[in-house]
């Protein structure tokens, strides 16, 4: 199965590929990045499954009991990130619960291009009032381009391996 990881990192450095997804090596502990990535995906997740915010933070609870990281001065420090992240994005976009029709939130797919075995989980996936589908990856990014609708940020998810192919599942 071709996965946009597995497809992005053979691209970035065949080696890697080799160990991460053929000699299945990984590292003995996740990074950070990937644990702070996963607790957030999991209180936005809730959102979009309308549970309300004690829900969806005792969710993220249960998951930060899953790796000793939290429990350290770095991981105590995202922790509260997270939490903070996760109580503005109920604030800031419950309006948004009223205008969209959830048609599926982290939705595993599987499809069949070219001959070649794709998969992936898309993240949320809306329908406007004019009946419009409308793909939305919760991605994370230091770049202050985020915040500027048509920025080089924006623009360039266009070509962004994982959205190409979520569009492409979509279809």
């Amino acid at each position: 199965m071709i996965t946009a990881s597995s497809l992005n990192t053979y691209t970035q450095c065949p080696r890697r590929y080799e160990y991460s997804y053929i000699k299945e090596k990984i590292p003995a502990a996740p990074q950070a990045a990937l644990l702070v990535g996963t607790a957030v995906h999991i209180g936005i997740e809730a959102f979009w499954n309308k549970l309300d915010i004690h829900t969806s933070l005792h969710n993220v609870w249960e998951f930060f009991k899953e790796s000793e990281f939290w429990d350290r001065e770095a991981g105590e420090l995202e922790r509260f990130k997270v939490r903070a992240y996760i109580t503005g994005y109920y604030a800031h976009r419950q309006h948004m619960l009223d205008q969209y029709e959830v048609v599926a939130v982290e939705h595993e797919w599987t499809k069949v291009i070219d001959g070649m075995d794709f998969a992936g989980k898309v993240d949320l996936v809306l329908r406007d009032r004019q009946g419009r589908l409308i793909l939305v990856d919760h991605k994370t990014s230091g770049s202050s381009d985020v915040e500027k609708p048509g920025s080089t940020f924006w623009r360039g998810l266009n070509y962004d391996t994982q959205m190409v192919l979520y569009r492409e599942a979509l279809s």
